[in-house]
């Protein structure tokens, strides 16, 4: 006697030894189709979790990551520099806490302030309390020195902090690679070079680093 198939006895009913009438199979491809929706959905929501900054709506220590791989690799295939800057601003963290509740405003302040200063294929990250980073594809190094002196222009300017968020003026350290070689590097390994010269840049006194 032939042997049945697993899959057979495991559509049947329980009890019965009968298969499911054609409506309830119907109703179970349904369900399997609804349940396989939700979990790429669920995925798509850990995916964006992932590499997102839940309090400003930039990219976090992750998607950065992810966007100095992905200048990498067009550097690999085309040959087009990229360049990293690192915004440091110690004095954040003291003003943020004088007033808890408008914290996450603020911190959306400055990430509103930063992504108006770059260009719309440009990636902004936020890393920790007082540290941002932006990855600017396809840059020569004249236009990025543009942008690097309007970045320090906003970020210095009276009005950086409203009245209403504390009404101070923000100490800026400012740091840049200019990847124009990969040479091997890795993404981490690149942004540890940018996290090295932002420890060794001063107020007003932008820490370069030309990475052929």
């Amino acid at each position: 006697m032939p042997s049945e198939d697993p899959a057979d006895r495991s559509a049947r009913l329980p009890g019965t030894g009968r298969p499911p009438p054609e409506p309830e199979v119907e109703r179970l491809r349904e369900e399997v189709r609804r349940l396989t929706e939700e979990i790429g959905f669920l995925r798509l929501q850990l995916d964006t979790l992932t590499t997102t900054d839940p309090e400003t709506g930039l990219l976090n220590r992750n998607g950065l990551v992810e966007a100095i791989e992905m200048a990498l690799e067009r550097l690999d295939r085309l040959a087009e520099p990229f360049a990293l800057t690192g915004v440091h601003l110690p004095g954040l963290p003291e003003l943020a806490a004088a007033d808890p509740a408008r914290r996450s405003e603020l911190l959306r302040h400055v990430a509103a302030l930063l992504t108006a200063c770059v260009r719309g294929l440009d990636r902004v990250a936020r890393l920790d309390e007082r540290t941002f980073a932006v990855v600017a594809p396809t840059i020569s190094r004249r236009d990025h020195l543009v942008q690097l002196n309007r970045i320090r222009s906003v970020l210095t300017a009276a009005t950086v902090v409203p009245e209403e968020l504390g009404g101070r003026d923000l100490d800026v350290r400012l740091a840049v690679v200019v990847v124009e070689a990969r040479r091997d590097r890795t993404a981490e390994e690149v942004l540890g070079m940018l996290l090295e010269a932002l420890g060794r840049a001063g107020p007003g006194r932008p820490e370069l680093v030309l990475s052929p």
